[in-house]
C-alpha cells in the first residue's frame, strides 16, 4: 500500500487503520487504490473511514475495547450524535451482541424517519 511500506494495516486497531486510510487518501491515493492494494473491497475501506465520524466517547469505547468493531459499524448507521450515544449506552448497559445493537440501530433508523 503507498506510504505504509512498514505498516500491517491488518494489526492496528480499527481507528488506527481508519485514521491510516484517511491519512493515505490526503496524501492523493483514492480509497479504490488502498482496497486494491491490500486485497480488500472498496466497502471494508469506507466502512473503517467511517468509524472516524463516531462521537469521542463512542470511539474511546472502541479503541478500549468495551465496544467491538461490528459494534461501532452498526452505531456508524445512524446520523444524530445523541441517537448514537443512546444506543451506545444501551449497549454497554445491557451487554448487546452486535446483531442485538443492529436490530437497536434498525429501530432507531426507523424511529429516525418517521414524520
Amino acid at each position: 500500500m503507498v506510504g505504509t511500506e512498514n505498516i500491517s494495516y491488518q494489526s492496528l486497531p480499527p481507528l488506527d487503520r481508519a485514521l491510516l486510510f484517511q491519512s493515505i487518501i490526503q496524501k492523493g491515493t483514492k480509497a479504490s487504490e488502498i482496497a486494491r492494494s491490500i486485497g480488500k473491497s472498496l466497502a471494508y475501506v469506507s466502512n473503517s473511514l467511517r468509524l472516524l465520524r463516531l462521537p469521542p466517547i463512542v470511539q474511546e469505547g472502541l479503541m478500549s475495547k468495551t465496544i467491538s468493531e461490528g459494534h461501532a459499524r452498526a452505531l456508524v448507521s445512524l446520523t444524530d450524535p445523541e441517537y448514537i450515544l443512546t444506543i451506545y449506552r444501551e449497549i454497554i448497559v445491557s451487554n448487546a451482541s452486535v446483531r442485538q445493537a443492529e436490530m437497536l440501530v434498525r429501530k432507531m433508523v426507523e424511529r429516525e424517519n418517521k414524520p
